[in-house]
């Protein structure tokens, strides 16, 4: 278990020991990125696994309530949302975890990027509300990783091989991470269930 504690500012490798050092995917529960406070928390504790020398990818979810949110104002405005519209919409939640995440690991000190599940290569098929990941292209990740940087992905969501934005449905984002992890050769694929 790492520990969440963490100094501001980084104390990592070398960069020449970047390559050697073991591929973490880090992903959490709901509750751990439910407001801002408990977002500072899940950076602290991604930058101690970073810390400690590690290359790191965190998977997050939406905060606390957003996709319920987001639904419901899809509701209001349309009693049956069309899918593909409903996951252009739900696929936000992610991206704003990621984003202030990544944030809060600069203004720590950090080199850390927040990616889309496109932009992370997430690639599915086209059954949006449930897609089935058939396959990832990591390039941009590894490049992150081997620049020292926490790569942040918005879990949940990738892109269908009609280049349409998707999301997996329920658990996505721990499916996210497993896919994450085998395509990367993690050492590591660990679940948080609160940050």
């Amino acid at each position: 278990m790492l520990s969440p504690e963490l100094q501001a500012g980084p104390t990592v490798a070398a960069d020449a020991e970047l390559p050697e050092a073991r591929v973490i995917v880090m992903t959490f529960g709901g509750t751990s990125v439910a407001d801002v406070e408990q977002i500072s928390t899940v950076a602290r504790r991604l930058a101690a696994a970073r810390c400690a020398g590690h290359r790191v990818v965190g998977v997050l979810p939406a905060m606390g309530s957003m996709t319920n949110e987001l639904v419901g104002l899809a509701r209001e405005v349309s009693p049956n949302p069309h899918k593909r519209e409903l996951d252009m919409l739900i696929s936000v939640g992610e991206r704003v975890s990621c984003a202030l995440t990544a944030i809060v690991l600069i203004d720590l000190g950090y080199d850390a990027i927040s990616l889309t599940g496109s932009q992370a290569g997430i690639v599915t098929d086209a059954a949006h509300g449930r897609a089935k990941v058939v396959g990832v292209r990591a390039r941009r990740i590894r490049e992150a990783l081997d620049r020292g940087a926490i790569v942040l992905v918005a879990g949940f969501q990738g892109v269908s091989t009609d280049a349409e934005v998707t999301t997996l449905g329920r658990g996505g984002s721990d499916t996210t991470a497993a896919a994450l992890a085998t395509a990367l050769g993690a050492d590591l694929c660990e679940h948080v269930s609160n940050g």
